[in-house]
């Protein structure tokens, strides 16, 4: 179900708390009050019983530990009796993607405060189009992140290859390629797993195996971690 209904709130809350850092010393105390309840509140709905927050209850210390003065209103909406909750026909997962697209926005404005942090594991990635929590940048992604170095970086039929969108990254994927050391290649999806599409001295379009630049002894005393022509993941190249 669409929670259109409350974008309207939504909108109002984000405001708020975008200008909280504005606030008096008096509103500041008065936030940091409600904030305390509402973090009992939280906490105390994972305790009976009721229902399941989820990423609201991270949503709503976020803003505490923030100084927001908007908490009061996010509890009337999230919180163990919030009225999201109650919408008819609305799902705990409506109120879960409803708190995710707040908390993105709250880490955006307040990355210095540690709960306010969009994603700690794949827990807080509530959004179908993106299950992942990347340990790389902490935020929720389509792609699960992967080290084309483990034997077993990825689950059973899928593998570890570079994937252009947004930017390169090693992410487990159901590509086919299956081009192993020299195969010609024209793009990443044509090597197989652990190997990246390369341009070096020894074989211009090829696939090649994958190496961290910064340890330059995997590849061997005859070969180099070197860039090519083709976007590699930050700090990755193409042994040759």
């Amino acid at each position: 179900m669409s929670l259109r209904a409350l974008a309207p709130a939504t909108a109002a809350l984000l405001l708020t708390l975008g200008g909280c850092t504005s606030a008096g010393t008096g509103d500041a105390e008065a936030s940091s009050d409600t904030a305390g309840s509402a973090s009992s509140e939280a906490s105390g709905s994972a305790e009976s019983g009721g229902v399941d927050l989820g990423i609201c209850e991270r949503l709503i210390e976020c803003a505490q530990e923030a100084g927001a003065a908007g908490v009061a209103s996010l509890v009337g909406t999230y919180g163990e009796m919030g009225t999201c909750w109650q919408i008819p026909g609305a799902t705990e997962q409506d109120c879960w993607v409803e708190c995710r697209t707040q908390l993105d926005a709250l880490s955006e404005m307040h990355p210095e405060v540690q709960s306010c942090t969009a994603c700690l594991d794949d827990s807080d990635c509530v959004v179908p189009t993106e299950p992942y929590c990347s340990p790389t940048s902490n935020e929720c992604t389509g792609n699960l992140e992967c080290d084309p170095l483990e034997s077993e970086a990825c689950p059973p039929g899928m593998g570890c290859h570079v994937t252009p969108e947004p930017d390169p990254v090693w992410a487990c994927t159901n590509q086919t390629g299956a081009g192993g050391q020299n195969a010609s290649c024209t793009t990443q999806s044509d090597c197989m797993s652990g190997f990246i599409c390369s341009g070096t001295y020894e074989c211009m379009g090829c696939c090649a195996v994958a190496c961290r630049q910064d340890e330059p002894g995997v590849c061997g005393p005859s070969s180099n971690c070197a860039d090519g022509p083709f976007e590699y993941p930050p700090g990755w190249g193409a042994c040759g």
